[in-house]
């Protein structure tokens, strides 16, 4: 994971293998939270800063569209990224993404 081109071949992969499922949503599953937000923050450049708690916030920058992030969103209409938080905040992802799959299909 540290090569720098390894993260966004990785994102346009898993693009192009999403693009074979018309239906229904996807779960990705990566081996740690670390690479999980490293995947995150290189995914989607532009929309998510890290800040010095460690919280994800909007970042106030544009984006062309064509991002890894912008290219899923596209396809399955919400990203949902599993929280590290409590199981609460967890529950309530869960929960965001079945309704998603329900809503969208």
């Amino acid at each position: 994971y540290n090569q720098e081109s390894f993260l966004p071949k990785l994102g346009d992969a898993l693009v192009r293998i999403i693009s074979g499922i018309p239906h229904g949503g996807v779960l990705v599953f990566l081996p740690s939270y670390a690479v999980l937000r490293k995947c995150e923050r290189t995914w989607n450049p532009n929309s998510f800063r890290q800040n010095r708690r460690g919280w994800w916030s909007k970042n106030d920058e544009t984006d062309d569209g064509n991002s890894v992030w912008d290219r899923l969103t596209a396809m399955k209409h919400k990203v949902i990224v599993e929280p590290t938080g409590s199981q609460d905040e967890f529950e309530e992802k869960k929960q965001e993404y079945m309704d998603s799959v329900k809503t969208n299909g």
